[in-house]
């Protein structure tokens, strides 16, 4: 309840990550695991082949959301989401370094993300790790139809992704 007539001045200063290889280090666990906003593109790598980066996203509102990876080419990364009791929940281990995660009504609370190579697979090369809510309508109409969108913000690429074929 205190006030004053004194004017203050508040200074930000940002820093940019220059090198996405060591930005988040150490992030090797749940308890050292690097705090990601919703909707925004972190960038780091799997420099090693005991690498694992861990990141904890705090969901505020219940529902649909996409964990999108987009890694280097020539490598196999995969993507692991534990609830906030460190319990696995889902996976993304598709041959390559991309992969999406659809988790379907889920409850507000904090989610992590694992991020590995898979057999000791890395790459100096770095990664987008998103996270984004999902769902959209066609022509007004609710359809049941679930839409990943990534990255985000998008500069040049948009990928969409649909639950299902739309004719």
């Amino acid at each position: 309840g205190a006030n004053s007539l004194t004017c203050y001045t508040f200074k930000a200063t940002a820093v940019a990550i220059t090198n996405c290889v060591t930005a988040y280090e150490p992030n090797e666990s749940f308890t050292a695991a690097t705090p990601m906003a919703l909707m925004t593109n972190v960038s780091s790598a799997i420099s090693s082949s005991t690498d694992n980066d861990y990141f904890k996203v705090n969901i505020t509102t219940a529902g649909t959301y996409t964990v999108n990876l987009i890694g280097p080419t020539g490598i196999d990364l995969d993507v692991v989401v534990y609830n906030s009791s460190s319990n696995y929940i889902a996976t993304g281990t598709s041959y390559t370094a991309n992969e999406s995660v659809t988790l379907t009504s889920i409850a507000a609370g904090t989610y992590y993300i694992r991020i590995y190579g898979y057999n000791g697979a890395n790459s100096t090369t770095c990664y987008t790790l998103n996270v984004a809510k999902t769902g959209a309508s066609i022509n007004g109409e609710n359809r049941g139809l679930t839409y990943s969108l990534w990255p985000n913000p998008a500069t040049d690429k948009l990928m969409v992704q649909s639950s299902e074929t739309v004719t």
